[in-house]
This record gives C-alpha cells, sequence and structure tokens, in this order.
C-alpha cells in the first residue's frame, strides 16, 4: 500500500534541503582534512567508530584514514556503508555547528539512512547497526548479476521493459533521462545491446551487490529482526522519501518502510520535484561528491532551478577544508572575514573563554561565529555556564546554548545584565550609566531570578518539571525530552549557586521549595501540575508536590527517578569537598582533555555546583509521608539502592501513603536518560503519563 503524506509543514520559509549521497561516490581518505581541523565532524566520527568498535574490524576510523590496505576497504560493501553513514552524520553536524542547520532531508539509497538520523527518525547508533547488519548480509549474498544506467526517459525503459525482459527491474529512476536497471548478468548484456541498437546510451555500472531489486530477497527475513529492534520517532523536520516521492512523517516509523526501502526502486526523480516544489533557500550534499547536485538539477520542470546555491561538502577534487569554505560563504553570505579586536574587557573575557576551551587562540576566536562551531559540546559547554558566571556574577539560561549562539550574543545578554559594581568594573563608568539609565527592561537584573529552564517549546499538553541533581543533568535531559510524548512542554528546575543563595549551609529546604514553586507557578499559574526528580532531585519533588498540594493545587503526576530517600551528612560534606578538591586542582581542565568519556563525565559530575548545592541542603533532611501516588523509576545497578538501605527506618514506600507504582530499568544510575537507556525509560514514563494523566488503558 502507498503510504500517504503526513508530514507537518512549518510557516514561514522552508529551510535549507539537506541532500545525502548515496553508495558509489566514496573514496579513500574522504573529509581526512575536516577530521584534523573540525572538533565537531572529528568527535562524530569518534563516536561512530567507538559504536561499531566491538563488531566491525578494521573500524570506522582505520578504514577512513588508516592504512593503505584498510583505505581500500571503503568500496567493499560491509565497510562502505557505516562508513559512509558515519561520514555523512559528521558532516550534517558540522553543518549544524555553524548555524546551517536543515529544514528539510532527502537521502538517496543509504543515504536515507544518514536523512533519518538527521530528521531524528532513530538515533546515528541504531543507523550504524542497521547498515553494518546490512553490509554483512549482502556481502555473504550471492550475485552474479549486473546493473546499467540507461540514459532514456522513465516511460521508454518500462515500454522496453514491457516487451519481456525477464530478471531484469528498475533500480532507480535518478534523473528525467537516466534510469538504472538490476538483473541477471545475460539478460542485462541483452537489454543493453537492444537499447543500442535504437541509439539509446547505456553505462555499465561497477557494483558488488544489486540493492532495490527482488535479489534482495533472501536477506530479508534476518534483517527484518535487526530492523525491528530500532527505536523510531516520527520525523522533527520535513522528510522527503526516495522511496515513495513524497513528504512522509509517521510511516517511516514502520519496520516495513525500511525493508522496502532497500528491495524496492529509488524514486529519486519524484522525491526531488516534490523537495524542489517547497522552494528551499539553498541545496547542500552531505556526502562525498556533487553527484545529488547534479542529478538534482536535472530534475527541475523545466530546467528553473531558480536562485538557490546548490552547494557540495567536500569532493575528491579539492581540499576538504576549502571546499566545504566556499560552500559556507556562498550558502551564507559573505566570509566572516578575520576576527576583530575585541571592543569591551567583556568581549575580550568571553573569547578568553571560549578559546581555553577549544584550545585555540584568543585573537583566533571570531566573535560572530557560533559556539557549536570551536567543538563546545554539552560537557564544555557547561564548563563555559560555569566560568562566566564565576567571572561576571550573571546567571546563563542553559536553553541559550544552541547551535546559533554567537560570542557577540553572548556579550550582549551578559553586558546588560551585569549588577552595577560589575558593570563599572568591566565596562567602565560611562558604559555602565549609559546602559542601566536607558531602557528598564535592560537593566541589571538579580543573578539568581531565573532557575526555571526551557528544554522543549510549549505543547497543547500539561508540562512535565525537572527537578535535577545538578546543572550538569540539564544537559542530559536533552537526550531525553526529545522522546518523550510531543504534547508536554518540558521544563528544568536548575539548582540555585551558592553565589546566589549565600552561605549555603544556612539555606533551608523550605526557602528553596519556595523559589522552586514560585518558578513554576510564574510559568503555569494553576494546576493540575506533573513533577518528575531524578537522583536528590527527586526529594525536591516530593517536597514541591507536598507544597503545591497543600496550598489547595491539584498534583496530577509526581514520579522520582532512581532517588534516595535520605542524604546523610556525609554525603553532603564529601558532595562539598570533591567539590572543592576539584575547582583546586583545576579537574575540570584535565577533563575537557581525558579521551575516556566516563571519566569526563565522573569529573564533570562531582564538580557540579547544583549537586553541592541539592545535597547540601537535603543533608539530613526527613521526608514525611506524602497524601499522594508516586511512580518510581529504579535502576538495578544503582549505588542508590546501598544508600538507602542505611536510612534505617526511611524507605519511598513509608512516604508514598497514595500509593507507589514501581518501575526496574536495566542499567546504572547513570545510565537512566543517557546512552542507550533513554528509549526505554521513554517508553515506561510515556505509558505512565497516558494512564495518569489521560486514563489510557496500560500498553
Amino acid at each position: 500500500m502507498e503510504p500517504t503524506s503526513n508530514a507537518p509543514v512549518s510557516a514561514g520559509e522552508p529551510g535549507t534541503a539537506f541532500l545525502f549521497t548515496g553508495l558509489g561516490s566514496q573514496y579513500e581518505g574522504m573529509g581526512e582534512a575536516l577530521f584534523a581541523a573540525e572538533p565537531v565532524f572529528r568527535d562524530t566520527l569518534e563516536r561512530c567508530h567507538d559504536a561499531l568498535a566491538p563488531d566491525l574490524s578494521p573500524g570506522i576510523l582505520d578504514v577512513l584514514y588508516g592504512s593503505h590496505e584498510d583505505r581500500g576497504r571503503v568500496h567493499d560493501i560491509l565497510y562502505s556503508c557505516p562508513t559512509t553513514l558515519a561520514l555523512q552524520c559528521a558532516l550534517a553536524r558540522l553543518w549544524a555547528s555553524w548555524g546551517v542547520a536543515p529544514g528539510q532531508v532527502l537521502g538517496h539509497s543509504v543515504g536515507e539512512y544518514a536523512a533519518a538520523v538527521t530528521a531524528g527518525v532513530f538515533r546515528m547508533e541504531d543507523g550504524l547497526r542497521m547498515l553494518s547488519k546490512l553490509g554483512q548480509l549482502l556481502e555473504a549474498l550471492p550475485f552474479d548479476g549486473r546493473m546499467l544506467a540507461v540514459k532514456a526517459t522513465e516511460s521508454r525503459v518500462a515500454e522496453t521493459l514491457s516487451e519481456g525482459h525477464p530478471g531484469v527491474s528498475v533500480a532507480a529512476v535518478n534523473a528525467p533521462g537516466t534510469v538504472v536497471l538490476v538483473g541477471g548478468a545475460t539478460a542485462i548484456d541483452g537489454i543493453g545491446t537492444e537499447f543500442e541498437k535504437v541509439g539509446i546510451r547505456v553505462i555499465p555500472l561497477e557494483v558488488s551487490q544489486a540493492t532495490h531489486s527482488p535479489s534482495i530477497a533472501p536477506i530479508l527475513a534476518e534483517y527484518r529482526e535487526t530492523v525491528r529492534s530500532v527505536r523510531f520517532h516520527p520525523p522533527r523536520i520535513p522528510y522527503i522519501s526516495a522511496l515513495t516521492g513524497t513528504a512522509m512523517h509517521k510511516e517511516i516509523c514502520e519496520p516495513e518502510y525500511w525493508l522496502r526501502h532497500v528491495s524496492e526502486p529509488i524514486q529519486f526523480v519524484a522525491a526531488m520535484r516534490t523537495l524542489l516544489a517547497r522552494q528551499p533557500p539553498g541545496f547542500v550534499e552531505i556526502g562525498p561528491g556533487s553527484t545529488l547536485l547534479r542529478m538534482g538539477q536535472q530534475c527541475a520542470v523545466n530546467g528553473k532551478i531558480g536562485a538557490a546555491p546548490w552547494v557540495p561538502s567536500i569532493t575528491p577534487e579539492a581540499d576538504d577544508c576549502e571546499t566545504i569554505a566556499a560552500s559556507r560563504a556562498t550558502l551564507s553570505g559573505p566570509a566572516l572575514g578575520p576576527p576583530p579586536a575585541p571592543s569591551t574587557p567583556l568581549d575580550r573575557l568571553v573569547r578568553h573563554r571560549v578559546a581555553e576551551l577549544a584550545g585555540l587562540q584568543a585573537e583566533s576566536i571570531h566573535p560572530a561565529r557560533p559556539l557549536a562551531g570551536f567543538g563546545m559540546d554539552s560537557l564544555t559547554a557547561l564548563d563555559f555556564i560555569s566560568t562566566v558566571e564565576h567571572d561576571t556574577d550573571v546567571r546563563l539560561p542553559v536553553h541559550l546554548l544552541n547551535d546559533r549562539l554567537t560570542i557577540d550574543d553572548v556579550t550582549a545578554y551578559v553586558g546588560v545584565r551585569l549588577a552595577p559594581d560589575r558593570r563599572v568594573q568591566l565596562l567602565g563608568e560611562v558604559a555602565a550609566r549609559r546602559a542601566t539609565d536607558s531602557d528598564p527592561a535592560r537593566r541589571p537584573v538579580d543573578p539568581a531570578s531565573a532557575t526555571l529552564v526551557s528544554l522543549r517549546e510549549p505543547g497543547t499538553g500539561p508540562p512535565l518539571y525537572f527537578v535535577p541533581a545538578g546543572d550538569g543533568d540539564l544537559f542530559a535531559f536533552r537526550d531525553l525530552v526529545p522522546r518523550l510524548a510531543a504534547e508536554h512542554p518540558v521544563y528544568g528546575l536548575r539548582p540555585p549557586s551558592a553565589r546566589a543563595l549565600g552561605r549555603i549551609r544556612d539555606v533551608s529546604m523550605e526557602s528553596l521549595i519556595s523559589r522552586y514553586v514560585d518558578e513554576i507557578r510564574n510559568a503555569q499559574p494553576a494546576g493540575p501540575y506533573h513533577v518528575l526528580g531524578y537522583s536528590v532531585g527527586g526529594i525536591y519533588a516530593v517536597e514541591v508536590a507536598r507544597r503545591l498540594a497543600q496550598d489547595g493545587d491539584v498534583v496530577d503526576f509526581l514520579a522520582i527517578l532512581d532517588s534516595p530517600v535520605h542524604i546523610p551528612g556525609w554525603v553532603a560534606s564529601l558532595c562539598a569537598v570533591l567539590y572543592g578538591a576539584c575547582n583546586m586542582l583545576r579537574l575540570k581542565s584535565f577533563a575537557r582533555r581525558a579521551d575516556i568519556r566516563w571519566l569526563r563525565r565522573r569529573l564533570y559530575g562531582i564538580a557540579d555546583e547544583g549537586l553541592r548545592t541539592h545535597a547540601t541542603v537535603a543533608r539530613k533532611h526527613e521526608v514525611l509521608p506524602y497524601s499522594g501516588h508516586i511512580v518510581h523509576f529504579r535502576s538495578r545497578r544503582s549505588w542508590i539502592r546501598a544508600l538507602d538501605s542505611l536510612a534505617v527506618g526511611k524507605s519511598w514506600t513509608r512516604v508514598a501513603r497514595g500509593g507507589r507504582e514501581v518501575h526496574w530499568i536495566e542499567g546504572t544510575h547513570y545510565e537512566l536518560f543517557r546512552g542507550d537507556r533513554p528509549d526505554v525509560f521513554a517508553d515506561r514514563l510515556n505509558e505512565c503519563l497516558r494512564r495518569r494523566v489521560y486514563g489510557a488503558p496500560p500498553c
């Protein structure tokens, strides 16, 4: 059955179109210069290599940039499938780090997997796993056939096939005058000769396997098992299918779609014309070469492609960095040029902090370049926030850290929020008077006032309020939030810093809960409310729910996510000691240079100022019985269980007087919504929300 198009169309001008190349354009050493020069590109490829390291040898980085022998494997189907996907994901993320995010995606053959990853249909690691399995199955599949590109219209080719050519089928319609056929060697030779006799040019294609044809049938059953193990999500941006030639939405979440995708013809002309009808402001080929750009321009009706630029990412003919720089300038306007000298001490300070994180000279940091372009991931972003806050006493909301944020944006945001004494110190007395005496809305604000962070734009359903263990969890929640039911807006309650609270040991639980409740009511004046707390944040979530209920508000949903029921004094003291030691020994700087990802996360975790705040304020706090229902998510391999066993006479069972619903999740305390766990956790959480909030039956 032909799927229908349900893809949502955003209002306003559609975004840049990303075209993801299929197999056949790969070449040895593709992207090597970018790997050396661009941290975002390099980090993505390293993630891909690590994801398949246990099952693919030589690995992705070996095939791309290893020995001469290993590089030659880039053309073997076993390696070309996952390696192409890895390269495309790295290119897509590099473009996005520069502020060129896709408004719609279209992939050709294997390139459709990269398009799906970019659109959020499945995780990059799942795409790698699928294509690695597909490569294994294709390599083991005997094939004595051939592929043939025929320079004729689709109708002309169909007419010839209807005259009787068993064993020959259409594999792709790549352009209005180019159709690719596949079949047994004898049959392909016969139909090729027939076309040549009437003056139609044919081009034999060098292939080791014939995808997009009935010959794939023997591997579909085994491939189906791999595809069914993947968690799919509707695309977050318009997705043009090269299988159907139409825009698609939820239909590509069905495993059968991906089985059809590997065994049925590619309808690139129809898909490209669907994309052209949306009039993107630009086209970027995400892959090695410019094959799709040439084919795509041929698909324009009457040859009218308009004024939108069509640019490659890399090509085998030129240096990678020069090619992508020229394409970026063409797509985005004039190049940024050399960095101007810092205009203010604040500008100089922010540049210096970015340079420290990126390992660059401050003079080379351009203030108009997005921070993500300097390789700033979630860990370094957290460090950037804390250092700028320490220097300026201005809180930087986490949601500001998007792909397009620049140094100019940060200095403008901080500059109008500086307290008078810091304003005079950093900007000078004249500038301080000018900024403070102008628009009242631009006067300095209390740096401790903003603790509510928007993690997802408002939807039509009730908001979800997450209380994290510390500041760093707000970044980790970003992996979870896209997997939650789309109708819920999502907020995080950011723990205030010690500087905002004064002497932290004098801060009461009651005052901190009052701050959180006020923030929630500012966003949502009336209930019903939905509150969730992770780790020590679970204690705060229960107290927030209790305060809301005491004030007469309805709390429809309360969940604690692997939370201890009690924080002993020694745990709070340990958090404070570790935090101080990390700062004194400058372990964050070491963490930035560490190659071991889990070590980096642990170091950032113990140096988290928000975690110190929560642990210190909650020390020895007695959680009293709560009259409502509690949904309790627990990790099977969690140190929290050992901590709870020491809290004699205290348990969540005793707290939850309205009943407790327990859900066990595989993994450790730290894996609940990180790594491979968010899918499992999100499924359980969405099911609980449907039952508790909407009264839906269990799934």
